[in-house]
């Protein structure tokens, strides 16, 4: 079975980034072999395209048409959403009408997009001005700008007084991601801001062409997850259950979802740990200091040691008492100046939750979080959470694979000290659940294949950024 996997780049020397790439490159992915396979990958739309950060696909089946987004993460100018079609026997990419961009004297930095449920608006989020656009969708894949509602955060009604406790990166609003959570009687757009700490509640109405989104109000925050700074989610795919990752603690939070609005409810997380947390067993439990609400436990349970050095011994609410601490009780957080998160996914079947940790200097990490039926973290010691190294540095994105259902059982080797806490190498394909890593730094894309090791596919991509698994045509 093959895959098509198209690739945005980092293409300019930024603050974060030395960037090297000349576009987008879409390649073919072997899922039998766990490979690339030489059809494609050459750079694409380089003189459209200078740092295509992220990119998602919509399969419009009455036009029987794969349509692309990509956002252009500019930190000189505005940038700006475009659409583009793909050939998927050729592997060639095309500009579908004119992009949509905001006449702005300060830069954007258009950091996600995604598509809303049927396909009727196209949504991103901009980082730098911390504000979320919807643009509305023609039938034939372009972007319609005669419909363009833009929402800056945070509104007017719900003000909020900065610099937050992480004072360097919560000056100011930052939308870092716009997902739609459709519930039984509206949807709801959420948008993880890690400026202000909370993960905004957005109403999105579909049958609105030129302002579909509504009124913002705060939700996803607590006393406990206070300088966090929220940077992406996931939803359970059965669940009404939501996890955020933060990108500045490492801290992963679930939360309820409102079944009817799709909004996340006004109650505290129903879990809590830290992605990286590997000593023992660390489970939340009781009152948090100041908080007035009890959550039910969350769990760290025997990840790599090797990872411990990055987690504090203990952290406290500042003002608050920790006298009724102990080290590591749902308190561990780690600092972004050593290691910070960046994407989080449910796999396919709701099983696990999985992580992408960014660590100064290092190889990454993956971390995957065991879930119960009900989608809450598992508070059990024979279900540990895995981190497992991605042979690279700085893993931004990443993109998952169920196993293959006619496959044999994954066969599983020793434990081997040589990759974070892995399987051994084995000489046979995987069959399990699988992880296509871009290590943004070191030009690696590697794939994590369940109950085996990492593997490099391929450096020819120069600081990717995002992977975007192409769906098969149904």
């Amino acid at each position: 079975m093959e895959h098509l996997v198209i690739c945005g780049t980092y293409g300019e020397k930024l603050g974060h980034v030395n960037g090297k790439g000349k576009g987008l490159y879409v390649l073919k992915f072997d899922r039998s072999s766990l490979a690339f396979t030489e059809d494609f990958g050459k750079a694409q739309l380089g003189d459209v395209f200078k740092n295509p950060s992220y990119v998602t696909v919509f399969r419009d089946s009455v036009a029987d048409r794969l349509d692309v987004y990509v956002v252009e993460e500019s930190h000189s100018d505005a940038g700006f959403v475009a659409a583009l079609t793909l050939n998927e026997s050729t592997g060639e990419l095309a500009c579908n009408g004119e992009p949509i961009r905001r006449d702005l004297a300060d830069a954007a930095a258009c950091c996600h997009v995604t598509v809303a449920p049927g396909g009727s608006h196209v949504l991103a989020a901009n980082y730098l001005t911390g504000s979320v656009v919807a643009i509305a969708r023609l039938p034939d894949g372009k972007l319609d700008g005669t419909n363009v509602q833009y929402v800056d955060l945070p509104p007017a009604t719900h003000p909020i007084t900065y610099p937050l406790p992480n004072a360097a990166r919560q000056e100011r609003a930052h939308a870092h991601m716009v997902h739609v959570s459709a519930g039984t009687k509206s949807s709801t757009v959420l948008v993880p801001d890690l400026g202000s700490d909370v993960v905004w509640s957005i109403p999105f109405d579909a049958a609105s062409l030129s302002a579909p989104l509504g009124e913002p109000v705060p939700s996803g925050s607590h006393q406990a997850l206070a300088g966090g700074g929220p940077r992406h989610l996931a939803l359970h795919p059965t669940e009404a259950v939501c996890y955020v990752c933060y990108e500045l603690t490492s801290l992963v939070a679930a939360f309820k979802i409102d079944r009817k609005s799709g909004a996340i409810s006004d109650e505290p997380p129903v879990g809590l740990l830290c992605a990286l947390d590997g000593v023992g067993s660390h489970f939340l439990h009781g009152e948090l200091p100041g908080a007035g609400a009890r959550l039910p436990s969350g769990c760290t349970v025997d990840a790599s040691k090797e990872f411990t050095r990055f987690v504090a011994p203990n952290w406290a609410l500042e003002g608050t008492d920790a006298s009724g601490l102990k080290p590591g009780h749902g308190r561990r957080v780690c600092s972004d100046k050593v290691t910070s998160l960046a994407a989080i996914a449910v796999t396919p079947d709701g099983s696990q939750l999985v992580v992408s940790s960014r660590i100064e200097g290092e190889p990454g990490a993956l971390s995957a979080i065991p879930l119960t039926p009900s989608g809450l973290f598992v508070d059990a010691h024979d279900r540990p959470i895995r981190v497992t190294r991605t042979l690279g540095e700085t893993p931004r994105d990443f993109a998952m694979l169920p196993g293959l259902p006619s496959a044999s059982p994954t066969k599983r080797q020793r434990r081997g000290s040589d990759n974070g806490g892995g399987a051994a190498a084995s000489a046979e394909p995987q069959a399990g659940m699988l992880a296509l890593v871009a290590n943004q730094n070191d030009d690696k894309i590697v794939v994590l294949c369940e109950g085996g090791p990492p593997t490099e596919l391929t450096t020819k991509v120069p600081t990717p950024v995002c992977v975007c698994i192409v769906p098969s045509k149904a």
